[in-house]
């Protein structure tokens, strides 16, 4: 299945590659802006226009699934309900845009793959668009939360139906984790203490 993928993938990049009248090498760097894999660390959030490079087509985009830099001469797809175009090793790419991975791979196996204000769902989206079968994802959480934590604690477990969020506790300089229950935000005792 995945081999499927990766195959239609290719030859998808070939076919709007092929035939191509612009006279730009294929390995010529295009002006995108710089954007970092998410990190544990990072708010994906939504792009900011205020941060976007000059000459590109559309600063407000959303570049939360990106992985560098756009290097070849494609122009940015138009993809599919369900999907985002991502910079993805050099080039342009339609992904999932829940997991930031393509179709039927799990974007995280557990909340530390995820950023503060979310956490990581066993059912986030399907394998394809439409499928009602379950790939996990990072996914919001309503509970309140500091988009980042500095303090040097990892992101505890918290149990099933509970999320690590970061806090400023009272006192605190640094905001660290805090499990609270998924569903009402209540601090869950004597799990992911400061």
């Amino acid at each position: 299945m995945h081999r499927l993928i990766l195959i239609t993938l290719a030859l998808s990049l070939l076919t709007l590659g092929c035939g191509d009248d612009d006279p730009t090498p294929p390995d010529a760097t295009m002006d995108a802006p710089a954007a970092d894999a998410p990190t544990g660390d990072a708010d994906p959030g939504d792009a900011d226009p205020g941060d976007a490079e000059p000459g590109d087509a559309d600063p407000g985009r959303n570049t939360r699934c990106d992985d560098g830099v756009l290097v070849c001469a494609l122009d940015e797809p138009v993809c599919d309900v369900g999907e985002i175009a991502a910079i993805r090793d050099g080039c342009w790419t339609c992904i999932n845009a829940i997991t930031c991975e393509p179709w039927g791979t799990p974007g995280c196996e557990t909340d530390l793959s995820c950023v503060a204000r979310e956490y990581c769902n066993d059912c986030a989206t399907g394998s394809c668009p439409g499928c009602e079968d379950c790939v996990a994802g990072c996914v919001p959480h309503e509970c309140p939360s500091e988009p980042a934590v500095d303090c040097r604690m990892a992101r505890p477990d918290c149990g099933e139906g509970n999320v690590a969020v970061a806090r400023m506790e009272d006192g605190a300089r640094s905001a660290c984790w805090v499990c609270v229950n998924r569903s009402t935000c209540e601090d869950v005792i004597g799990e992911g203490t400061t």
